[in-house]
């Protein structure tokens, strides 16, 4: 009969351990890519750098611009703030907290994302290209987040794993992307 609480104590621990050290500031999957890999997304962001710069003509461009730019910085803050919830959640061993957490965070960024998507597409390449990439990085987090909450509902440890690698990603990607904009 003491085994069940036990037992539970200790994958309580082992799953906030494994969010907390994945959501960690600093901790990302970039050590995992090649040097032209980094490379690309070097030259990527120095090229959405560039748009800061620009003085758009057309007005649907100048708005797309600035809602792109509020929604990326919107939802790094999202993630920043999970990090920090999860860490809380952690020294206290509250599996029940850090799923609502993650629920927060997805029903914050979902609207986000969903804006840039109906937005119509700008006529600025460069631009057209920031879109695509910023909905790319927040739908595989939204994915990646789905799959662990999944994964805590049902004790899925597929799930939960590949859950784990896509957030790892999509948070690496939107920290530099938000770093342009700083």
């Amino acid at each position: 009969m003491k085994l069940v609480p036990l037992s539970l104590t200790i994958i309580t621990v082992t799953i906030l351990g494994s969010i907390f050290l994945i959501y960690t500031p600093g901790k990302t999957s970039e050590s995992h890519q090649t040097i032209p890999e980094k490379t690309q997304l070097i030259n990527e962001y120095l090229l959405y750098h560039s748009l800061l710069s620009d003085s758009y003509q057309d007005k649907g461009d100048q708005v797309l611009y600035e809602a792109l730019e509020n929604n990326i910085l919107m939802s790094n803050q999202v993630v920043k703030e999970l990090d920090f919830l999860l860490s809380e959640y952690q020294k206290t061993d509250a599996l029940e907290g850090a799923v609502d957490a993650m629920h927060i965070a997805y029903e914050e960024v979902v609207p986000l994302l969903r804006d840039i998507q109906t937005r119509f597409d700008p006529k600025d390449q460069n631009l057209l290209r920031l879109k695509e990439d910023y909905k790319q990085i927040m739908t595989q987090y939204i994915d990646g987040l789905i799959m662990l909450l999944h994964s805590f509902e049902n004790g899925e440890t597929e799930n939960y794993r590949e859950g784990l690698s896509l957030t790892m990603k999509s948070k690496a990607e939107l920290s530099n992307l938000a770093e342009v904009f700083k």
